[in-house]
C-alpha cells in the first residue's frame, strides 16, 4: 500500500490544528553527556547520561559484548551505538558531548550517535494507517487532500505523542479523555471515507470518480443488534 508524496499532516503543521506548540517542544532534540562510569572493554564498561547544564545522571547502563553494542535513550530521542575498543576499553577520563544535531565531541573515540523524531515516526505512522483505511476509496499516490485530512491526522497524531508520555485517568485528566475522543473520532472519519468513495476534495491517482471502486460501497444502518466496525 502506497502512501501520498507528503504525509498527511506534518510535524509543522501540527500546531496549526490544534496540537499544543508547548506539548511538542519536548519533543525536540536537546545537547546532552555521557560519562563512563565503570572502566573497560564492552560487556565491562557502563555509562550514564545527563542533559547538559543539568546536575544528576541518569542510572547506570551497562554494555554487552559485541563488535558494536547500541543503546537507545528514549528521553533524548537517540541511539548511541559503541564500537569495541581493545583493552583497556573505555576510560573515565573519556568525555562525550552529543549536540541537536548528533554530532559528538569530546576526548573519547568509538562512540556514534543516531537522533530520531518521535513526532515525524508518528506523522508517518498514521499517514501509514490512513492510507490503509482508504485503501478502497483511494488509489496511492493521493495528490491532494482536505483541512479536514490533516485535522482529524493531526488528532489521532496528538493522542499516540501524549499516551508515550503518560495520561492521567478520565476521571482526573478531562483534557486526555477529549484527545482520545478526538482520536476515535478521527479513525472513524478515515473507515468512513474508505467505505464510501472518494471525496471530492481529495485528488489521487485513479481515473475514476470514485477512486479505485468500480463504484461506491453502499453505506446504509446497520441490522438491529450490529455495530459497524467503529
Amino acid at each position: 500500500m502506497g502512501c501520498p508524496p507528503d504525509l498527511i499532516v506534518t510535524v509543522e503543521e501540527l500546531p496549526r490544528f490544534n496540537v499544543p506548540a508547548d506539548f511538542l517542544a519536548q519533543f525536540e532534540p536537546v545537547s546532552f553527556e555521557i560519562e563512563i562510569q565503570t572502566p573497560g572493554v564492552l560487556g565491562t564498561m557502563t555509562f550514564a547520561w545527563r542533559k547538559l547544564g543539568e546536575e544528576n545522571w541518569s542510572q547506570y547502563y551497562k554494555s554487552i559484548s559485541a563488535a558494536t553494542w547500541t543503546k537507545t535513550i528514549g528521553d533524548v530521542f537517540s541511539s548511541l551505538t559503541f564500537a569495541a575498543r581493545a583493552y583497556p576499553g573505555y576510560l573515565t577520563s573519556d568525555t562525550f558531548i552529543v549536540d541537536e544535531n548528533g554530532t559528538v565531541t569530546g576526548t573519547g573515540t568509538g562512540l556514534t550517535v543516531s537522533r530520531y523524531s518521535l513526532p515525524l515516526q508518528t506523522c508517518q505512522a498514521v499517514t501509514s494507517e490512513v492510507m490503509n483505511l482508504l485503501r478502497n476509496a483511494v488509489k496511492p499516490p493521493m495528490l491532494t487532500w482536505g483541512d479536514d485530512f490533516r485535522q482529524h491526522a493531526a488528532d489521532w497524531v496528538h493522542a499516540i505523542l501524549r499516551r508515550g508520555r503518560g495520561m492521567s485517568s478520565t476521571d482526573t485528566g478531562m483534557g486526555d479523555d477529549n484527545v482520545l475522543k478526538a482520536e476515535e473520532a478521527a479513525q472513524k472519519f478515515f473507515w468512513r471515507v474508505g467505505q464510501g468513495g472518494k471525496p471530492d476534495n481529495v485528488t489521487d491517482s485513479s481515473p475514476s470518480a470514485d477512486g479505485p471502486m468500480i463504484q461506491a460501497y453502499p453505506v446504509s444502518r446497520c441490522l438491529r443488534g450490529w455495530g459497524d466496525a467503529y
